[in-house]
């Protein structure tokens, strides 16, 4: 690896750019109306692509809670490209399954 590319990796994910940020900071921040515009965005793709379908919660069945994680996106020349915003698991609800050969 050349120098000048890990000086590079270092500049580009040094704390000045650290990006990714929960919805309460993304909110309390300078830039929460570009956060807000981002997950509006997202809902609007999701609900076009038929992404989520409203059921009756089964009785044994738990629900997984979501959190919003939203983030800055940088080119190469640490240029800000445009804020995202998804919707994931909370990673403490995790069941991982173990798969056995029977």
């Amino acid at each position: 690896m050349d120098y000048s590319f890990k000086t590079f990796l270092g500049y580009i994910q040094s704390e000045t750019y650290k990006s990714t940020v929960n919805f309460a900071q993304a909110m309390e921040s300078e830039e929460k109306h570009e956060f807000k515009k981002s997950i509006v965005n997202f809902l609007t793709e999701f609900e076009l692509l038929n992404g989520f379908e409203v059921v009756t919660k089964p009785p044994n069945a738990s629900i997984i809670a979501l959190r919003w994680v939203c983030k800055k996106k940088y080119d190469c020349n640490a240029n800000l490209l445009k804020y995202k915003s998804r919707l994931t698991p909370i990673a403490h609800q995790h069941k991982y399954r173990l798969w056995r050969n029977l």
